[in-house]
């Protein structure tokens, strides 16, 4: 039995990276956006961007047009610290932007007291079926819209990008005209009225 590697056992030390020519150890690798390898941006952008919160209810970006899955959790929201939050004059439920060199999303904002007073974390993979085609939403809910997804930046190994570790700036939104959650609540009566 054992595990998927060549030597059956958990390996540390990657035979299979070493055969492909990497280092087989693991080692840390200063993201390409980081306070250390781009202090002059993380002056303007002071906060780290952590995308890819995952939701029970959601696989990646699946799920979010079946009415019983969305109602669990019917819009996006980010995460922060409460005392970050208010050293930035935002309350609970306000409206933020998180803003990257790529690009900004509006979203609400949920405080708590365990995600680093540094950091802002956001969900994956959102996009609005109510919302009109073929684009649905995505450059308003999407993280992907914040994301580097410059190929010199992407991992050696595996071509991810940086999902976990971009710099961000956060400050009070104003509130949509109407909500993600207002649309799709719409969405759902005009669907009954329909049948």
């Amino acid at each position: 039995m054992g595990f998927g590697t060549p030597t059956g056992k958990f390996e540390i030390y990657s035979t299979m990276m070493k055969e492909w020519g990497y280092d087989p150890l693991p080692a840390h690798v200063e993201p390409p956006e980081s306070p250390v390898s781009t202090p002059e941006r993380w002056k303007d952008y002071p906060l780290i961007l952590n995308t890819g919160a995952k939701q029970p209810m959601f696989w990646h970006s699946q799920g979010r047009q079946l009415k019983t899955l969305r109602s669990l959790n019917i819009e996006p929201v980010a995460e922060m610290h409460s005392a970050t939050a208010t050293k930035l004059g935002i309350k609970k439920d306000d409206y933020i932007w998180i803003e990257t060199v790529r690009g900004k999303l509006r979203m609400k904002v949920l405080l708590n007291e365990v995600t680093h007073e540094k950091v802002v974390t956001i969900p994956h993979g959102w996009w609005l079926p109510e919302a009109p085609g073929p684009e649905h939403g995505v450059f308003e809910v999407c993280s992907n819209v914040l994301v580097d997804d410059a190929i010199e930046n992407c991992d050696v190994v595996l071509g991810s990008s940086p999902l976990k570790a971009m710099l961000c700036r956060v400050s009070k939104a104003p509130a949509p005209e109407r909500t993600v959650t207002e649309r799709w609540k719409e969405a759902q009566l005009a669907s009954v009225a329909a049948e």
